[in-house]
């Protein structure tokens, strides 16, 4: 039976609180600075790699990946199921890590997706990036799951520059906000830092680039709250056209994480209100010709009514303006909350991705190494090919022959197992100039990556080739435009309809 112990509270809440809001933190809460993933995310997408459940394979059932999840992650289902479908849409994530058929969810409500069972799914082309390299030796530190059986990465060896994807988390204590950038952008910026990590904030600097388009209006004040990680929100606004021929207001884009059930309601409001005096009618036409992330909603107007005057009530009193906070709030090496600026955060990415891309690089050149030792060997008993098959038949057990043919020819272990587990007929059969071939490819590419390791230009190219196939196959144009207002009563300019 259990000894009690007398504690004052004001004691005893510490020691018990504490390690529970540290645990918390560090498991659940914040993303990692190094693959920008919280861990439910990132048991999601193992338990899809370990499943061969990616893009080159047929989709499964959700339900199929919740379960499989479930392995490695302590908590409820739904919340796996959420993050499964929030991953897949492109309206939440700038570029989405999921591969989708089915409801997931549209621009007029965002959280109508379907029930698991009916919805089908892989992880995406892009998320394999997350996994290039995890059978490579890319992958720094292993964790072993809440059962200890399984085992999965503390951080993913990702080539795939994820801060560009955003995230957000509530801790005990603290939050984080990451906005989303343009992924063309952040390449190029990320570029002028692997030649020189010292470069200015000025020079590298990106604005966010959300998943819905939308106007950001107070450009100033974003940049330096980006420069050190926390600061005044971004303010965003909906993107209106007006269509003279029909007086109208239409809405093509919404602020990030704004839906147009909601844009509706505060519209009903208004009006039960009579403060929305000068707009005849409205409604919602959004549908799928308006695209993945596009809205439509119309705003027919009284003749004489100032487009520009119902544009700022709209402003003012609807969520067609919002705000995004900023809180770079990271794990740093997944175990001390940092804040990250703008380039830290980019740094974080590159040196992590560096560092994988250098591990799977001396994987590769030890399994280089071995093949050459063993075709060396392969030549030699070439050489010997006749004393070594009589040496064979003259040994009792494996183990006898190994040391014979280490003692009478000179192999080394790996080289006598080598010679031991070819078929005799083969062994016979060995092809001195196919071996020799080989031999000379294999010294090439040790030659090569012995070059790319040592010689720090070397590498850094090789790292700029890696980020340019990455924009190349993923990158596309900016949704989000940036302006900066001086206030938010200032007009913003009313694109005509075309």
């Amino acid at each position: 039976m259990g000894v009690f112990q007398k504690k004052e509270i004001k004691d005893a809440v510490p020691e018990a609180y504490l390690p529970f809001s540290a645990y918390v933190i560090q498991t659940r809460a914040l993303p990692d600075a190094r693959d920008c993933l919280k861990s439910g995310g990132r048991y999601l997408l193992w338990s899809q790699y370990s499943q061969k459940n990616t893009y080159n394979k047929p989709r499964v059932k959700g339900n199929d990946v919740v379960g499989q999840a479930m392995k490695y992650n302590p908590h409820g289902d739904a919340g796996i199921y959420n993050n499964l479908v929030r991953f897949a849409k492109p309206f939440s994530m700038r570029y989405p890590l999921e591969d989708p058929k089915g409801n997931i969810g549209t621009m007029t409500q965002g959280d109508d997706h379907t029930a698991a069972r009916y919805l089908e799914i892989r992880a995406s082309k892009l998320a394999n990036e997350f996994f290039a390299l995890v059978d490579k030796g890319g992958v720094q530190e292993w964790k072993l799951n809440y059962t200890q059986t399984l085992k999965y990465p503390a951080a993913f060896p990702t080539l795939f520059p994820n801060f560009v994807n955003g995230n957000t988390g509530i801790g005990v204590g603290c939050t984080s906000s990451i906005v989303q950038y343009n992924l063309n952008e952040a390449i190029d910026s990320i570029k002028k830092l692997v030649y020189n990590p010292d470069t200015p904030f000025d020079e590298i600097y990106i604005a966010p680039d959300f998943a819905t388009g939308g106007i950001v209006t107070n450009s100033e004040e974003v940049k330096e709250s980006l420069r050190i990680g926390k600061g005044k929100a971004v303010r965003l606004r909906a993107k209106i056209e007006y269509d003279g021929d029909e007086n109208c207001l239409i809405v093509t884009e919404l602020p990030y994480q704004v839906f147009t059930k909601r844009i509706m309601t505060e519209l009903s409001q208004l009006e039960e209100e009579g403060k929305l005096s000068g707009v005849k009618n409205y409604f919602d036409g959004t549908d799928k010709s308006c695209g993945a992330y596009g809205v439509k909603i119309c705003i027919y107007l009284n003749k004489g009514v100032s487009p520009e005057k119902i544009c700022r009530l709209l402003y003012k009193s609807t969520s067609l303006q919002s705000f995004f906070s900023i809180n770079c709030l990271m794990l740093e090496n997944g175990i001390k909350p940092k804040l990250y600026g703008q380039k830290e955060m980019m740094l974080s990415y590159l040196s992590h991705m560096e560092t994988c891309v250098r591990s799977s690089y001396k994987t590769e050149l030890e399994k280089v190494n071995t093949k050459i030792n063993i075709l060396n060997g392969y030549l030699i008993a070439i050489a010997h090919i006749e004393e070594i098959v009589a040496l064979l038949k003259e040994s009792k057990t494996s183990s006898d022959a190994c040391e014979k043919l280490m003692s009478s020819f000179g192999f080394n272990e790996a080289q006598a197992k080598a010679i031991l587990e070819l078929k005799l007929q083969r062994l016979v059969n060995l092809e001195g100039i196919k071996i020799n071939n080989d031999l000379k490819e294999a010294t090439a590419r040790k030659e090569e990556i012995e070059t790319l390791l040592s010689n720090k230009e070397v590498f850094n190219e090789e790292i700029i080739k890696i980020l340019d196939r990455i924009k190349k196959e993923y990158g596309d144009e900016r949704r989000t435009k940036i302006m900066n207002l001086k206030s938010t009563d200032e007009d913003e300019p009313i694109e005509e309809k075309q």
